[in-house]
């Protein structure tokens, strides 16, 4: 899709990407800080099922013969540290911080294809987030994020959620 001068949406799809993409990073870095026994901000620890001597050894355990780790998924962000920590809970009670992590990837999955699938997925988020706009057929993923409701600008309510929810994962057990 080719961008017009004066047109600001995709400032709105970049940055709200740049947030999800650091969502991701953080939950993987803090997950391999845990898992080498590092204590949350709160001072509290988190006994590992094993522990790495390093995050370079923690990264290379948990990939195994994968390439990467997925983190887009709650469940499997969940059952990842129910399988290597022994408490769970802290990356459970990230996850209800961000009430919207459903629709923030449908939104990051229409900016990035245009696949039949993310359209679909797209148009159920659009009605979720902005009903009474979501029947214009030019209300796309930059649109959306830029769009205000009363609490604020929707891209300001979702990345405010991965805000909140990085600090319950941070603070540990």
């Amino acid at each position: 899709e080719e961008i017009e001068a004066g047109d600001t949406t995709w400032r709105f799809e970049t940055a709200f990407l740049r947030a999800l993409l650091g969502w991701e990073s953080f939950l993987e870095d803090v997950f391999l800080h845990y898992l080498c026994g590092r204590d949350g901000t709160d001072g509290h620890s988190c006994t590992p099922i094993v522990r790495p001597r390093s995050i370079e050894v923690a990264r290379s355990v948990v990939l195994g013969d994968f390439d990467y780790l997925e983190w887009t998924s709650r469940a499997t962000v969940v059952s990842r540290a129910d399988h290597w920590l022994a408490d769970k809970s802290f990356f459970e009670s990230g996850f209800n911080k961000a009430p919207e992590l459903k629709h923030m990837y449908r939104i990051r999955n229409r900016i990035a294809h245009s696949s039949t699938k993310s359209q679909q997925d797209f148009a159920a988020t659009r009605q979720h987030l902005a009903p009474h706009r979501a029947h214009y057929k030019g209300f796309g993923p930059g649109m959306l994020l830029r769009h205000s409701r009363p609490a604020g600008r929707n891209v300001d309510l979702l990345v405010a959620q991965l805000k909140n929810a990085a600090t319950a994962v941070a603070k540990g057990p």
